[in-house]
């Protein structure tokens, strides 16, 4: 009985029925990908940059413990300031022993010489500084070829203790992408590998961390949001922010206590012209705390807030693992193989053949909201992150696959197999219909 159980799932049919199945998909995936229709690719950029694990990172989903504020970061609006205001406004915070202070922007030009002057003064007075370089072309994914480096001028560049690239988006950069990830570091042409904004902040305020962070080895790591700054949605609630937050004035005018910046990790960085100010900028970009996952109208996020996270990221040791490649294919075609087994079964069972189409659809249905299901249960619970891309592909696809399996190629085989059959025994084609007769 149990011999005859296993001859009933590890058999060729179920064998070439899984291999079918793979087939037709990257079969299928090969036609989309060749197909060069505008409406068709921003579709498919639209669904493609969803993922599911964006859930857990919204205000309404609940499925992670509130985050609390982190009073070891600090955010400072910059502005519109001229390099004379920003100057001035460095001054003040380093009469407060910030820990480290990082300036998300580029001084790559001249402007009026006092006020560049002034400024140069400034960073030459800032301990623990960190300035922002620009990685061109960084959107390429190719680790081979060095790339080029954007660094703000000399005069500039070389008071700075760490420099890092202030580059966001890990693998593209259209106006879809959501920006998930981070690059750990580049290669650069002539120079040594640059590392990240935030992960050459981390290296100051904590280089113990930091280290332990990088010896992860990832090339990209998924950021583990905290959240975003003090804002409104569209009913006009407030949403409380991560982070500290100081607006132009008040630091220009020390409306602040000194505690708010002694020993903190101070970003400087654009958030407006004032913090109550909508203008839509070049340094706001999509991220998963997007409260409208699907068809947004706007991005959600400053670029210096989302540093600001990802530095919260390392230095509260609050990383998310991913599980190897291999593991999604394996447990595809495992779960794969199991379903072919249960379909043909289902199929040529005399009174469940009726049903193939309804039961099987229920399996697929179930077992695509399971593999959801605990998709978002490591991410929000153990911050791991499960990719069952082709897991969940291979589920929805194997009934209708299996279908022309079993209808068109096995017919053909036993077709083929019985003309040979025939040859063997030296009979003659046209015997079949004299059989018959």
């Amino acid at each position: 009985m149990f011999v005859r159980f296993l001859k009933g799932i590890f058999n060729w049919l179920n064998f070439f029925g899984t291999v079918t199945i793979f087939v037709a998909m990257l079969l299928l995936q090969q036609l989309f990908l060749s197909l060069d229709l505008y409406n068709f690719k921003f579709i498919a950029s639209v669904i493609a940059d969803y993922n599911v694990t964006d859930i857990v990172f919204s205000r309404s989903s609940k499925l992670r413990n509130e985050p609390e504020l982190d009073t070891n970061i600090v955010i400072v609006n910059i502005g519109a300031l001229d390099r004379a205001d920003l100057a001035q406004q460095i001054a003040i915070l380093n009469k407060h022993q910030p820990k480290v202070i990082g300036i998300d922007a580029l001084f790559d030009k001249p402007t009026i010489p006092e006020q560049d002057s002034l400024l140069e003064i400034a960073f030459a007075q800032t301990p623990n500084l960190v300035l922002g370089t620009n990685i061109i072309d960084s959107m390429v994914i190719d680790k081979k070829h060095p790339k080029p480096l954007a660094t703000s001028l000399h005069r500039f560049h070389q008071h700075a203790d760490r420099h890092g690239f202030l580059n966001t988006t890990a693998k593209n950069n259209t106006e879809f992408d959501t920006w998930r990830e981070t690059i750990v570091k580049e290669n650069i042409v002539g120079k040594i590998p640059e590392y990240s904004f935030a992960v050459e902040l981390c290296r100051l305020a904590n280089p113990a961390l930091t280290e332990k962070f990088l010896q992860r080895g990832n090339e990209y790591e998924i950021i583990n949001y905290r959240g975003n700054i003090v804002n409104f949605d569209a009913e006009g609630n407030l949403i409380e922010g991560k982070f500290t937050v100081l607006d132009i004035e008040e630091v220009m005018e020390e409306n602040f206590e000194p505690d708010v910046i002694r020993n903190k990790v101070v970003l400087l960085g654009y958030l407006g012209e004032t913090l109550n100010s909508t203008t839509w900028k070049d340094e706001k970009f999509y991220t998963p705390m997007n409260e409208q996952q699907v068809g947004r109208t706007q991005p959600d996020m400053y670029r210096v807030v989302g540093h600001a996270n990802i530095v919260s990221m390392i230095l509260n040791k609050e990383t998310i693992d991913e599980v190897p490649n291999w593991f999604d294919p394996l447990v595809a075609f495992l779960l794969c193989y199991i379903n072919v087994a249960l379909f043909s079964y289902i199929n040529y069972t005399k009174g469940l053949d009726i049903w193939y189409g309804v039961i099987t659809k229920i399996i697929q249905i179930v077992e695509a909201l399971l593999l959801t299901f605990f998709i978002v249960l490591f991410f929000a619970g153990y911050h791991i992150k499960l990719d069952f891309t082709i897991t969940v592909t291979a589920v929805l696809l194997a009934g209708d696959i299996l279908e022309i399996y079993y209808n068109l190629f096995l017919n053909l085989f036993e077709d083929l197999k019985r003309r040979w059959q025939r040859y063997r025994r030296g009979l003659p084609p046209s015997k079949v219909s004299l059989d018959k007769k």
